[in-house]
């Protein structure tokens, strides 16, 4: 898998059915593929917060890649929430 140059993505297990994910850095295509890679890997919990306060650019192609991949997460039923204002996902 490609990494993203100014891209990083901290991982937080909160509890036993929750986890968080805090982003920080330029959220474009190839970020977005690390998110998704990163929830893939998110085990054994019901909820993932994705916290986008430290992202500095958001690139629609980025947000478009997550968009596309949130309609089509059907089997998995955990809830995502978002922190931040930059990543809400709207179709």
């Amino acid at each position: 898998m490609q990494v993203a140059n100014n891209f990083t993505i901290k991982k937080e297990k909160l509890d036993k059915s929750n986890s968080k994910l805090i982003l920080s850095g330029d959220f474009d295509g190839t970020s977005a593929w690390e998110l998704i890679h990163a929830l893939k890997e998110v085990k054994n919990c019901s909820r993932v917060i994705i916290n986008t306060h430290a992202l500095k650019k958001i690139f629609p192609f980025g947000l478009q890649i997550l968009l596309n991949y949130s309609f089509s997460r059907s089997k998995d039923k955990r809830v995502i929430i978002f922190e931040g204002e930059e990543l809400k996902l709207k179709p």
